[in-house]
């Protein structure tokens, strides 16, 4: 767990540290946070449930696809070593309306 809160405020640090506050489509520091209010059997549920095994197959090809590219390319001679760490998070909860949740 410690890895997921590590990214989460190396990214947070990161994007303050830019003196920029909102996030474009291009940036490559920074982080998003989606709010899905849906209802049991709402036409969209399962995909919104399905939100971080997507995520994760995204992730697990795109590393598979690089380190099947290393193995077969060595990085050049000088070339710059780039670390990129993306956090990807998901919690459900149940809004009880009757105590004022929603």
């Amino acid at each position: 767990m410690f890895d997921h809160y590590q990214a989460m405020v190396s990214a947070l640090v990161a994007k303050l540290r830019s003196g920029r506050r909102s996030a474009a489509l291009r940036d490559q520091v920074g982080g998003s946070t989606f709010v899905f209010d849906v209802f049991e059997g709402h036409p969209l549920q399962h995909e919104v449930l399905g939100y971080l095994a997507t995520a994760r197959a995204l992730g697990l090809s795109l590393r598979a696809r690089i380190d099947a590219y290393a193995a077969q390319h060595p990085a050049p001679p000088g070339a710059r070593p780039l670390r990129v760490v993306a956090y990807v998070g998901q919690s459900v909860s149940e809004s009880d309306e009757e105590n004022g949740d929603a």
